[in-house]
């Protein structure tokens, strides 16, 4: 029998991987855009302008965020310790923050709006129920 396990080990990885990314993509892009482990820490996968998440932007936040630290592990560590919003490289490619989600409904307050934009000739600065993310320059 451990023949045959050896023999079958082929086929059983490539399904651990699919079956991962296929994980993140329904819990990232699902109705609470977080992993049960993101959902027990109340946090929340949106993107920069505090849309929620979908499944195409989950599955590649993980294979992303995979190969990234697989590759770069120290710099990824670095790009984090030293950007003002805490987010790895991995969130800063494609554009996505992890919210506290007990803040965002406190500061809500049962309301259903996500984002408030204020543009100016300075800068634009983005709301998101009590996170705030602000660029200039643009």
């Amino acid at each position: 029998m451990l023949g045959l396990g050896w023999a079958l080990f082929w086929l059983a990885w490539p399904a651990s991987i699919v079956w991962a990314i296929v994980y993140y993509g329904a819990s990232l892009g699902g109705p609470h855009s977080a992993t049960m482990g993101m959902r027990v820490m109340d946090l929340e996968l949106r993107t920069w302008y505090g849309a929620p998440g979908y499944f195409v932007l989950g599955a590649t936040h993980a294979v992303l965020f995979w190969v990234s630290i697989s590759f770069l592990t120290p710099l990824v560590l670095l790009v984090g310790l030293f950007n003002g919003r805490r987010r790895l490289l991995h969130d800063i490619i494609l554009g996505t923050v992890v919210i506290n989600s007990s803040v965002r409904t406190q500061s809500g307050a049962g309301s259903t709006k996500l984002l408030r934009v204020e543009s100016s000739q300075s800068g634009l600065t983005v709301s998101l129920r009590g996170a705030m993310l602000a660029q200039s320059g643009l």
